[in-house]
């Protein structure tokens, strides 16, 4: 059973922020997705840079378990980048969600959704123009206006929640 902790929320709520310091601890896995953006700065990490023809060949794959677009870019992950021992921990959509959810019928996953929300988004129109309202059936709300330790604590409770 591959065990999924999806983080959701609109760009610039702290989603890779949150993953980063959850996975500090080892029984948890980041999933990098893959994707053909360009970086946003030079030390960008959280994501796997490829090119379009890479990207294209990934989301075809019978392996790709979940994949997005956002204008010309996608975005995809891979089945073998689960780890089966750990609890995988992947910044997600709703699309992501419901492409995995779908896997879930061909292979065995346990999944918990997190949507993060802020009061204070500090990014680009350019990047929170693309976010739709989310209409959607989540585990957990989590509000993002504490610090990055308590929002850790608020994630180890829903994993003793889960029994994971």
């Amino acid at each position: 059973m591959i065990k999924i902790l999806n983080i959701v929320g609109k760009s610039g709520t702290g989603k890779t922020t949150i993953a980063e310091a959850i996975c500090k601890n080892p029984q948890f896995n980041f999933i990098e997705s893959y994707t053909n953006r360009p970086k946003r700065y030079r030390d960008e990490t959280c994501h796997m840079f490829v090119d379009d023809a890479t990207i294209c060949r990934l989301i075809k794959n019978d392996h790709c378990v979940a994949s997005s677009q956002y204008g010309y870019y996608y975005y995809c992950s891979m089945l073998e980048q689960f780890d089966k021992d750990k609890i995988n921990v992947y910044v997600t959509d709703i699309k992501g969600i419901m492409d995995l959810q779908e896997y879930a019928n061909r292979f065995p996953i346990e999944m918990c959704n997190i949507n993060i929300r802020k009061t204070d988004i500090n990014v680009s129109s350019k990047r929170t123009d693309r976010d739709k309202e989310e209409i959607f059936l989540f585990d957990y709300v989590l509000q993002n206006d504490y610090s990055i330790e308590n929002m850790v604590e608020f994630v180890d409770t829903i994993v003793k929640d889960l029994n994971w």
